[in-house]
């Protein structure tokens, strides 16, 4: 599987809770308490102003007190002014009662979306948090099966290169040993019968006799005669991600390296897997045009080796270049970006 499907696979359904969260759910939570905020702070100085209002209108109560006891002949006006003064204070201070009523209710509100904000809020980090952790296994597993390929490719190479040895060494042996080369024409001439005859029986007993030539072949050159038709199926491709800094002309390659191999490959250890890995380093550095000195391989921080390359004279993103391997054959490698949302991960590696 790619790692972008690895990635679409282990991410998608954090990515939709993280799209609703910021698209809907904590825009609209952040609107509505602005909203009550403003009518909040309406209302306090709607409270302050009638409060005022109120002293006033005491005041006026008080000085037609004071002039109805100074001015008793201005007494029937004063007191026809007095009742309309109180009714306008009743509604006022019902008035006053209601909006305290609204700032309570509307302070409760306020606190509850804040609660609801802080869970919400709570909840982005952790998805955030989950997500990141999704998209270091999608990682991790992708370098982790390469190396589990180039293992077995290294192993089926190995095992190849064996049996090419020991075909070689047959052909030595037989313009040599008159015994091989009896052997060799005999194995040939029944292989020639077979394929001309076309009676059953008379081909059941050629291929018997095929069977015990090839067999004492196989025990004096085990594997030799395999190589006619053993070989690689295809021709083995893999890819490699990476990440460009232009502004220091550096270039990071991932590479599937465990640590345990790194630590092998430094104590010069000539595990097949690990030869495998020196080429892949090889032909990386040779395609980049790298100087020695300006190519660093070391142990990343999430525990697979990365190689640094400093002003690489040739540009190896997206370009196919062959890795020979033990057995003869080619790995074909191909050196990609690491997709963006990965690329944090290791852009401190430089």
């Amino acid at each position: 599987m790619e790692l972008y499907d690895l990635l679409r696979h282990k991410t998608n359904d954090i990515r939709s809770a993280l799209n609703q969260l910021n698209n809907e759910r904590v825009p609209s939570l952040g609107q509505k308490i602005k909203a009550l905020e403003k009518q909040y702070g309406d209302i306090e100085t709607e409270i302050a102003d009638k409060t005022e209002h109120v002293k006033n209108l005491k005041s006026r109560l008080d000085a037609i007190a004071q002039r109805l006891r100074q001015l008793e002949e201005e007494k029937d006006r004063l007191q026809a002014e007095r009742p309309q003064i109180l009714d306008e204070l009743n509604v006022i201070e019902e008035e006053l009662k209601r909006r305290r009523s609204d700032k309570e209710r509307l302070a409760e509100q306020i606190a509850e979306l804040k609660a609801s904000l802080h869970e919400a809020v709570e909840e982005r980090n952790i998805l955030n948090k989950e997500l990141r952790q999704r998209e270091l296994e999608a990682l991790q597993t992708y370098l982790s099966e390469t190396r589990s390929r180039l293992n077995e490719l290294a192993m089926i190479s190995k095992d190849l290169a064996k049996k090419r040895a020991m075909r070689k060494r047959l052909e030595e042996q037989r313009h040599r040993d008159p015994n091989i080369m009896s052997l060799w024409e005999r194995r040939v001439e029944l292989r020639k019968l077979l394929r001309e005859t076309r009676i059953e029986a008379n081909r059941q007993a050629l291929e018997c006799l095929l069977q015990e030539v090839e067999k004492e072949i196989e025990e004096r050159f085990p594997g030799a005669l395999e190589v006619e038709s053993s070989g690689l199926d295809s021709v083995p491709q893999e890819t490699l991600y990476a990440i460009q800094y232009p502004e220091t002309e550096t270039l990071v390659v991932l590479l599937p390296i465990s640590r345990e191999d790194f630590d092998l490959l430094k104590n010069n250890h000539t595990d097949p897997l690990l030869v495998l890995l020196l080429r892949l380093g090889w032909a990386l550095a040779r395609q980049a045009a790298t100087a020695p000195l300006d190519c660093l391989i070391k142990l990343g921080s999430h525990d697979w080796v990365i190689a640094i390359f400093k002003k690489p004279e040739l540009d190896i993103i997206g370009k196919v270049f062959p890795v020979p391997l033990s057995g003869g054959e080619t790995l074909t490698l191909r050196v990609k970006l690491l997709p963006h949302e990965l690329q944090d991960l290791v852009c401190h590696e430089a």
